[in-house]
């Protein structure tokens, strides 16, 4: 892990999710979902600050709310164009990396997202990923802001709403590159689905937070529960 490098978390939520709306706001162990993804991720000692990324509706002034509240950046931008907001934060806070995290995957941590990070070799790629290794819903993207912003003019409006589409095309890979991060050791990549897009996933996550018994638990705890 490079030690000059400006690096941050950025954690993009808003309010308008068309198949849960303010679904980030919703409880979770207690606490709305959007602040029980942050306090898991925010003692990472690689990710650097934690920003979270929102956009210009008014239905997001919680977010921006919750976000002094807890303490961190907040950064407002385009809506759909996820990709323009991304592109906006890094130069709002003078990045050259962004980690990728969505709102939507309440089981990231801190630790999980720093084993990633220790892999990472700067000169070795634009993009490094989790997406194929690691089970759904533990999801990281370590994404160059250079690169980025040279290929978003050129995006397309579902790789701007999906920010990283691009650099998985055969092109974009051979121009940049793309690595992987390795599981931990005792991982499997396994199949469980631990997003929460549906009222059923929030309701899934709901149990498990509950029977685990706290918000702090590690992922590999998770694990162990569901089955992965």
């Amino acid at each position: 892990m490079p030690v000059r490098t400006r690096i941050a978390t950025v954690l993009s939520a808003r309010m308008a999710s068309s198949r849960l709306p303010g679904k980030a706001m919703l409880p979770l162990g207690g606490v709305p979902m959007i602040q029980f993804v942050i306090e898991r991720l925010r003692d990472t000692q690689y990710g650097g600050k934690i920003i979270l990324a929102t956009t210009q509706r008014a239905d997001d002034d919680v977010l921006v709310q919750m976000g002094v509240k807890m303490g961190i950046c907040v950064f407002r931008g385009a809506d759909v164009d996820v990709a323009g907001r991304y592109v906006a934060a890094a130069h709002e806070f003078g990045l050259d990396w962004i980690v990728r995290v969505t709102g939507d995957c309440p089981f990231l941590d801190a630790q999980s997202l720093d084993h990633c990070l220790a892999q990472w070799q700067p000169k070795g790629a634009a993009i490094w990923t989790t997406k194929g290794i690691f089970p759904v819903g533990i999801d990281y993207e370590l994404i160059s802001c250079a690169a980025l912003a040279a290929e978003w003019p050129a995006m397309s409006t579902e790789e701007r709403e999906h920010v990283t589409l691009r650099f998985y095309g055969v092109e974009a890979e051979r121009s940049y590159g793309r690595k992987q991060f390795s599981l931990p050791a005792g991982w499997v990549r396994g199949t469980k689905h631990l997003t929460v897009d549906t009222q059923e996933d929030y309701r899934c996550a709901c149990e498990l937070v509950d029977r685990l018994g706290c918000r702090n638990f590690p992922v590999a705890d998770l694990f162990n529960m569901v089955g992965v």
